[in-house]
C-alpha cells in the first residue's frame, strides 16, 4: 500500500505520540510497582519494629509481675512448701492459678514442680500428669533463669514467660504465664500503621486484623499480589521478632492494592488525557504542516503532467520565502521553456 506524502507526514506525528505514551505508560507502571513494592517493605519494617516493642514490653511486665508472684507467701508456702514429700492438691493450684492470672493480665498460667511436672493451670491443654521439662521456658525456670518467647499453646499464639520459684536460692519448679498474640494485638498495629497484619503459623492465621481464610499465603522475599476474602492485597510476610525463621512463626503485612494504586490511577487517568488532547492538537498542526508542504508541491506536478500532456499550465504563484517557496519559483524557471 502507498502512501500520499500528507498521510506519511500524518503517520508520523501520530506514530511519535503514540510511541511516547507507550514509553510514559510503561515509566508509570514500572515506578508505581516499585513504589508499592517499597511501602509493603516499610510495612513489614514499621510493624516488626513496633510488634518487636510491644512483646519486649509486655514481656518485662509478665516478668517482673511473675517474680513478684513467686515471691509470695501463699505459693511457697502450700504449693512449694512441702519440699517435694507431699504433691499439692491440683485443682487448688490450679484455682489460686486462676485467681493470679487477672491480676497477670495474661491469657494463660502453668505452674510446674522442679521435674516440669503440671501442679496446677488455668486451661486444660495437658494432662495432670504430664511435664514440661522439655518447653524451653519451663526448663531454662528449672535451672533457675527467666525465659520468655513466642510459642503455640492450644492453638493459640502465645508469648510465654518463665520465671522459677526459688526456695532457699534453689529453683524448686517454674510458673509460666501466656499473653496472646491475636486479632486485638492485629487491630492495635493497623491502628497504629494504617495497613491490615495477620500472625501466622506454617500459613495458618492465628489472629488477624480484617476477616481472612484459614490458610493465606506467605510470599517472602518480595511483595506478591495476593487475593484474600475477595480483596486484592500486596502481601509480604517475616518471623516474629526474636524467633527463629524454622519456627514458621511470623507475620504477614496486607497493604490494600487499590488503595495503594489509586493515586497513580489518578495521576495515570490524567496523563492520558493530556496526551489524547496533545494528539489531537498535534495531528491538527500536522494536517495544517502538512497542507502547506503537500499544496505547493502538488501544484509543480500538476504543471509538469499539463506540460506532458502538452496543454498550457495553470501557472504558479510563490509568494513563499522559505524552502518550498524557492523550490516552487525554481520550478516555474525550469518548466518555463517547455512552454
Amino acid at each position: 500500500m502507498r502512501f500520499t506524502l500528507k498521510m506519511r507526514l500524518l503517520l508520523m506525528i501520530a506514530g511519535t505520540f503514540a510511541a511516547l505514551a507507550i514509553t510514559t505508560l510503561a515509566a508509570i507502571a514500572f515506578l508505581m510497582d516499585r513504589e508499592v513494592n517499597r511501602m509493603v517493605r516499610n510495612d513489614v519494617q514499621a510493624s516488626g519494629n513496633l510488634l518487636n516493642y510491644v512483646l519486649s514490653k509486655d514481656s518485662t511486665e509478665l516478668t517482673k509481675s511473675l517474680q513478684m508472684l513467686s515471691r509470695q507467701p501463699s505459693l511457697k508456702g502450700y504449693i512449694f512448701g512441702k519440699g517435694g514429700i507431699e504433691t499439692p492438691d491440683y485443682i487448688t493450684v490450679s484455682d489460686y492459678a486462676r485467681e493470679w492470672l487477672q491480676d497477670l493480665n495474661a491469657s494463660a498460667l502453668v505452674i510446674t514442680d522442679a521435674r516440669g511436672s503440671i501442679l496446677g493451670q488455668t486451661d486444660n491443654t495437658a494432662q495432670i500428669e504430664a511435664t514440661l521439662k522439655r518447653e524451653k521456658g519451663v526448663a531454662h525456670a528449672i535451672e533457675g533463669s527467666v525465659w520468655s518467647g513466642v510459642e503455640v499453646r492450644n492453638d493459640r499464639l502465645m508469648l510465654a514467660v518463665s520465671v522459677p520459684v526459688l526456695v532457699s536460692s534453689y529453683s524448686q519448679g517454674s510458673i509460666t504465664a501466656y499473653r496472646a498474640i491475636d486479632a486485638t494485638v492485629a487491630m492495635e498495629l493497623k491502628k497504629a500503621l494504617g495497613t491490615d497484619i495477620a500472625f501466622v503459623n506454617q500459613g495458618k492465621v492465628m489472629g488477624a486484623s480484617t476477616a481472612l481464610p484459614k490458610q493465606i499465603p506467605t510470599p517472602m522475599g518480595y511483595p506478591a499480589y495476593v487475593p484474600l476474602a475477595g480483596k486484592p492485597y500486596v502481601a509480604l510476610y517475616a518471623s516474629l521478632p526474636n524467633t527463629p525463621t524454622t519456627s514458621n512463626l511470623g507475620f504477614v503485612t496486607m497493604r490494600s492494592y487499590d488503595k495503594a494504586i489509586a493515586p497513580y490511577l489518578r495521576f495515570q487517568k490524567a496523563l492520558l488525557t493530556i496526551l489524547v488532547i496533545a494528539l489531537v492538537l498535534g495531528l491538527a498542526m500536522g494536517v495544517a504542516v502538512a497542507r502547506g508542504v503537500t499544496q505547493p508541491l502538488g501544484e509543480v506536478v500538476n504543471a509538469a503532467q499539463a506540460i506532458s500532456r502538452g496543454e498550457w499550465p495553470t501557472p504558479i504563484e510563490s509568494r513563499r520565502d522559505d524552502e518550498i517557496g524557492f523550490y516552487n519559483g525554481s520550478s516555474i524557471r525550469w518548466l518555463s521553456p517547455c512552454v
